[in-house]
């Protein structure tokens, strides 16, 4: 573990368990495969969003087009571009899509790209030191679709240091392209060999070539999406509590209306309800409330699905774990 990794809580390793690996006792790690049913995997593992809330790394271990594959799955689980170190390097993601924003709009006699493709092969019209060009990174940004092509591009003896400069162009292209509600990955071009006539069937329109991490993203978000409710009408026996339930517990029995007004909140006296804590997510900042307390709970009908307790509540606002929440709530009482 480098100086610069030191502080993740949780890691992601992409790829087989290392019997000389020495375990990190500073932070969480579990193994996910580099499988191509990187949905079976993910959910076989057990992850879920909100483990993904607190400063979380990925390692991808092996150089392969299927833990490329597996780390844009885990960036939609947790909603995010996640921090991932690739041969020893930590590559982390950069906001910069103001600069792209910055620039006047094209005019409507040029029109954003449908197909653009940018690379270091032979045919390329755009190559990787160019692509942080103002107006590159207008196409870029603008572009329907953004193909990311290379010689080596699904070649099984790439090297440790070719997909460390895939996987950090992948990530300049989401960072480029990203839009307040999410970020969007480029297609790779896959052929074990690159073919400059292969460029020309994907600006026809031809996705057999492409493999899209833009639709894994979204795939990965799907998991998250599913796993927002729980099911909690089963029974179980009584067990004994850790004390770290014990404080989870009690955090999440903080006076809902109190946590409210912490979190910027105010009731509306005529209808009884609350602005909701995420205005960003209503396109007039909920200036007119539409959350309703209940039984110590909360649920804002365009933001939830279900009623959620302080806890969650400041798991969903503020973006973080469970046990970030429940220090923020015991220690603001």
């Amino acid at each position: 573990m480098t100086q610069e990794t030191s502080d993740y809580k949780l890691c992601i390793i992409v790829g087989e368990r290392s019997a000389e690996r020495a375990p990190q006792n500073e932070r969480t790690e579990m193994y996910i495969p580099a499988t191509k049913d990187y949905i079976g995997a993910l959910e076989k593992s057990g992850l879920t969003a909100s483990d993904t809330k607190t400063k979380t790394l990925v390692e991808l271990k092996e150089k392969s087009l299927e833990a490329l594959t597996m780390y844009a799955a885990l960036c939609g689980l947790a909603s995010r571009t996640l921090d991932c170190e690739v041969h020893g390097v930590l590559c982390r993601f950069v906001n910069i899509p103001q600069s792209a924003d910055s620039v006047p709009a094209r005019d409507q006699s040029n029109p954003p790209e449908d197909i653009l493709i940018v690379g270091s092969a032979p045919g390329v019209g755009m190559n990787f030191a160019q692509m942080l060009e103002t107006e590159n990174m207008v196409r870029i940004h603008n572009a329907k679709k953004v193909v990311l092509t290379g010689e080596f591009i699904a070649n099984p003896s790439i090297s440790g240091e070719e997909f460390l400069a895939l996987v950090q162009n992948m990530m300049l292209i989401a960072s480029i392209r990203q839009k307040p509600s999410a970020s969007r990955y480029p297609s790779l071009h896959v052929s074990t060999t690159h073919d400059v006539a292969d460029l020309t069937k994907i600006q026809q329109g031809d996705t057999s070539l492409l493999l899209d991490l833009e639709a894994i993203r979204k795939e990965g978000g799907k998991i998250r999406r599913s796993s927002r409710t729980d099911d909690r009408t089963e029974l179980m026996s009584p067990v004994d509590l850790t004390m770290r339930q014990r404080v989870l517990m009690e955090a999440a029995e903080v006076n809902i209306e109190e946590t409210l007004v912490k979190l910027h909140s105010y009731r509306n006296q005529d209808t009884g309800l609350w602005r909701c804590s995420r205005p960003q997510n209503h396109r007039n900042g909920d200036a007119n409330p539409s959350s309703h307390v209940d039984d110590n709970k909360v649920r804002c009908y365009k933001c939830d699905l279900e009623p959620l307790d302080p806890l969650r509540l400041v798991m969903e606002t503020l973006n973080i774990s469970p046990d970030d929440a429940a220090t923020w709530l015991l220690s603001t009482k």
